[in-house]
């Protein structure tokens, strides 16, 4: 990031616009004075790229399911739509594609919450195999990258139809196993059509942790176990675990400080609130049943 930077922040809804603007405000701040963010309440599917010569990379956090927000009660009591997992997929696509339709981006960070295929590996590969990606960037293309900031992550993408091991590995995924909420990250860079039979996990000369000051790089600090028997239909039993984070001095000789009073009292108060919640969803179930 250097002086020059401006960041546009779109949104279509204006209580989200809201927070994201917030949020913006937040990150810049922490990372750097030199950035402008200038927030824009407007839906990304109607922007015309020639109103932004200047953008070289777009960050795309389309509505999803939400299916891996472990922390939220009302999540985990939703079941499965296939119906309404199909309308977001192809909207997940058609943005995706807006965003490779910009002919100046070089870079696209496509991300979601969810744990779903439909919405993750079935979006890149339809993107890849498009004639928006084959044809309409004369002589470029778009290619999957390994980040290298998450380059100790080990639970990676599921291998698709259109998508195969050595692209898959280049995305990156989270579910239930590995003590944070699920996502999905997947990283595309715009290269010439001459290097496009180069390896799927190519990286960029210029490191991403020597580019930006201050970054700070994953390096295996969550621990996991992986349950191999789980029947759910959006876990891979080919994923594997994702590093323990290695112990250090401070973890030896630092035994854990007890919870205060106070703080214990807000966590019973909050599991109370999330226990009651939890009645009146199974409650509201039963009388929609009924």
């Amino acid at each position: 990031i250097n002086s020059e930077t401006v960041v546009h922040a779109l949104d279509r809804s204006s209580t989200r616009l809201a927070l994201l603007d917030q949020r913006m405000q937040h990150l810049v701040k922490d990372s750097t004075k030199n950035t402008q963010v200038v927030t824009h309440h407007l839906d990304f599917l109607k922007t015309n790229p020639a109103d932004y010569p200047q953008v070289r990379g777009i960050l795309l956090d389309p509505s999803c399911s939400g299916s891996g927000i472990f922390t939220s009660p009302d999540r985990r009591q939703e079941k499965r739509d296939d119906e309404r997992i199909a309308t977001l997929s192809n909207f997940q696509l058609t943005t995706l594609l807006h965003a490779m339709s910009f002919s100046q981006v070089e870079r696209i960070v496509y991300s979601t919450c969810s744990l779903h295929e439909e919405e993750n590996e079935l979006v890149v590969s339809q993107a890849l195999s498009s004639s928006c990606n084959q044809e309409a960037n004369g002589d470029s293309i778009w290619k999957l990258v390994a980040p290298s900031c998450l380059q100790h992550w080990k639970r990676r993408g599921h291998v698709v139809d259109a998508l195969t091991r050595e692209q898959a590995s280049c995305l990156v995924r989270s579910n239930q196993n590995d003590e944070t909420n699920g996502f999905f990250v997947a990283y595309f860079e715009r290269i010439k059509k001459r290097d496009a039979g180069v390896n799927a996990t190519y990286q960029r000369k210029t490191r991403i942790n020597e580019s930006i000051k201050g970054l700070t790089l994953y390096n295996g600090e969550f621990a996991t176990t992986v349950n191999t028997t789980s029947t759910s239909t959006t876990t891979n039993a080919d994923d594997p675990p994702a590093p323990a984070r290695p112990k250090t001095k401070k973890d030896e000789i630092s035994p854990k400080k007890p919870v205060g009073k106070k703080k214990a009292k807000k966590l019973a108060w909050k599991r109370r609130q999330m226990e009651q919640k939890l009645k009146r969803i199974e409650k509201r179930q039963q009388q929609q049943q009924e």
